[in-house]
């Protein structure tokens, strides 16, 4: 993870030093070397961190000396003999090439198609002065950001970080209603390019976007296909090329200039990383290798999952294991240093786990971190299955398989199963003619003030808000999926795996630690989309191509767990805890301007029944609205917008 910045003054202005001053907002992203490269009005910065052998051989902004094309680069690029083979370049042992020169060699061979020829996690730009353009490209999974601003004829600028952006006078700071409603639990229309700027946008996974004085392009080059189907002959040979994906994913990432960290929750995801990478570390030289950072619950036992943590640590001793209190004080204790870091409000309420686990590996000289976010997304529940069984249907399967789920999870057998297989009952044509009536005797009783009611999401924005965005708010008629591949697909696509995937790289950069996601590897995500439905859910098995592939890699206990830790109980136990006065000032309308987006009675409700406890289980309903309104109003307090 570096820090990289352009800017291009389309009106012809000369950069100056403004490209200076958009690289010093981003130092921590690149403590070892910061540079820019300037030509008139274009201009290119670089914040060194090195992570990679290869990129101690690195020096950014590169210029070449073929084609005069410029690059800077954030990137890990993981075919690197596949390149070098096809590039053509040569392969004297003695002779590093770095990632970054790949990337630029590679658009010298194959232009815009460049980026179809890479494999791992990367932004970069290019400046070609032959075609006086601005070449910008992201991974296909939008890994490392790239956020930009773009004025027709008069301005473009790039950057790592939007704070890097709003360094420019031209630049407005102005927050987006659209991006805020949609924090606030408004169910806006699927847009993974929103920022919390009105005028900034990210570059959207697997895009490209091209710019020069008369003309911006953005094009996407790659897209996951639900029509894409793997046939195998037995679960062995699916569970043995799972794991071969596996073990490549997690390899790619273990390239490192320092000893690698990895999140370890205990959970299934993060445990078959650590336990992986444990397999394939410097067993030889007989001292760990492999840095796991853990969070651990003294007080709250539902978020507590030390006895699977420590299975996995006592199966590996090239483990060293480190440990973070979660309850010891308060969520929000490092907030305002955080918020230096963050370019927006934040979404996730176990940001304080993920800033203190970077901290410490920061101090114990780690600048890799594993992470098994979304795990569960790319091998699936299977819960696209069911979808399958029931148009199909198959309601008896269906029935068995989620009676068998729900009871691995602790739930109702009967109760989930009959929610699946009831939506097949009263699409009967009798059945349906009589819920039909229902609703309309419902809807005409005085007992129904609901019919006087706006939507949920209308109720909890202020009216002018509201107003605003009611044109974003997606118009999806709840209509499911037909097939297993089709949900699964949709579950991959949405906008917030990028938005968390941009908050983590951020809390990571702020302690100089590169964050890695095994599960984001196209190889891995693209075989499991494919897969036979089957092979995400048997038995009531969730991830069952997983479980079967990590046998003797995954200590058994944490290979067929049934439950989950729910952080959430944390979070809502330690804030009422340690911030009671804070949540109170929270029902104030002048605390942070957030009633001017969110409906002060419907906040003062919600704080009241939190901190009451009648928010359901965990961080459901209004809780978690509480936070997402706590979060925004530090936010705009601390920005003083």
């Amino acid at each position: 993870m570096s820090g990289i910045a352009g800017l291009y003054y389309l009106d012809g202005r000369p950069v100056d030093t403004d490209i200076n001053r958009m690289v010093d907002k981003m130092e921590h992203r690149g403590p070892d070397e910061q540079a820019v490269w300037t030509s008139g009005p274009v201009g290119i910065g670089h914040c060194m961190l090195h992570t990679t052998p290869e990129s101690l051989h690195a020096s950014l902004p590169q210029e070449s000396s073929q084609s005069g094309c410029v690059i800077t680069a954030d990137a890990r690029i993981d075919n690197r003999e596949d390149l070098i083979q096809g590039l053509r370049l040569p392969t004297d042992p003695d002779r590093v090439i770095p990632d970054t020169t790949l990337i630029l060699r590679a658009y010298e061979e194959w232009g815009r198609d460049c980026v179809q020829h890479l494999l791992g996690a990367f932004s970069f730009a290019i400046w070609d002065p032959r075609e006086e353009h601005a070449f910008c490209a992201i991974d296909h999974f939008g890994v490392r950001p790239l956020y930009y601003y773009h004025e027709q004829r008069r301005i473009f600028a790039f950057a790592s970080e939007i704070k890097s952006l709003l360094a420019l006078d031209d630049v407005p700071e102005e927050p987006d209603e659209v991006r805020l409603a949609d924090h606030l639990l408004t169910p806006i229309e699927e847009d993974s390019t929103r920022t919390y700027f009105k005028d900034i946008s990210g570059l959207a996974p697997a895009h490209v976007f091209t710019v020069g004085p008369n003309h911006a392009t953005e094009t996407q080059y790659w897209a996951l296909d639900p029509s894409q189907e793997v046939q195998l002959s037995s679960d062995e040979e699916y569970a043995e090329r799972f794991h071969s994906l596996f073990r490549d994913a997690v390899g790619a990432r273990l390239r490192s200039t320092t000893p690698v960290g990895c999140m370890l929750s205990g959970g299934l995801d993060s445990s078959s990383i650590a336990c992986q990478a444990a397999k394939m570390s410097g067993r030889s030289s007989g001292s760990p290798s492999v840095h796991t950072f853990s969070a651990v619950f003294g007080e709250e036992t539902g978020s507590d999952e030390s006895p699977y943590i420590k299975s996995v640590l006592s199966k590996y001793d090239e483990l060293q294991p480190h440990f973070i209190q979660g309850d010891e004080k308060s969520p929000l204790a490092d907030w305002d240093e955080l918020y230096e870091y963050v370019d927006g409000a934040c979404t996730a309420g176990n940001i304080y786990i993920f800033w203190r686990s970077n901290r410490s590996a920061r101090d114990h000289g780690i600048r890799v971190m594993l992470d098994g976010f979304d795990g569960d997304t790319t091998v699936s529940y299977g819960k696209g299955f069911f979808y399958e069984l029931r148009e199909e249907g198959r309601l008896l399967r269906l029935a068995t398989e989620a009676a068998l789920l729900a009871n691995h999870w602790g739930e109702s057998p009967r109760h989930v199963a009959w929610n699946w297989v009831k939506g097949s009952v009263v699409s009967l044509p009798v059945i349906s003619q009589l819920m039909k009536v229902r609703q309309y005797l419902k809807g005409q009783s005085e007992d129904a003030p609901e019919r006087h009611m706006g939507p949920a999401w209308q109720n909890m924005l202020s009216e002018e808000t509201a107003r605003k965005v009611a044109p974003h708010v997606s118009n999806d008629n709840g209509s499911a999926p037909k097939t297993d591949h089709e949900h699964h697909r949709a579950q991959l696509d949405q906008a917030v795996m990028k938005r968390i995937l941009d908050l983590w790289n951020q809390v990571g950069a702020a302690s100089s630690v590169e964050t890695r996601y095994p599960f984001y590897d196209k190889r891995l995500v693209e075989f499991c989309l494919a897969l036979p439905p089957e092979q995400k859910i048997r038995w009531g098995w969730d991830r069952f191509v997983m479980r079967r592939a990590m046998e003797g890699v995954l200590p058994s206990a944490v290979q067929w767990r049934e439950d989950k830790g729910d952080l959430s109980l944390a979070l809502d136990e330690n804030l009422i805890a340690h911030e009671r006065p804070l949540l109170n000032r929270l029902m104030d309308d002048d605390f942070g301007g957030v009633d001017r987006f969110v409906s002060s009675d419907h906040l003062r409700e919600a704080v009241r029944n939190y901190l009451d406890g009648k928010t359901g289980s965990g961080h459901e309903g209004k809780g978690l609205f509480v936070w997402r309104a706590l979060s925004l109003a530090l936010w705009l307090r601390h920005r003083d917008l």
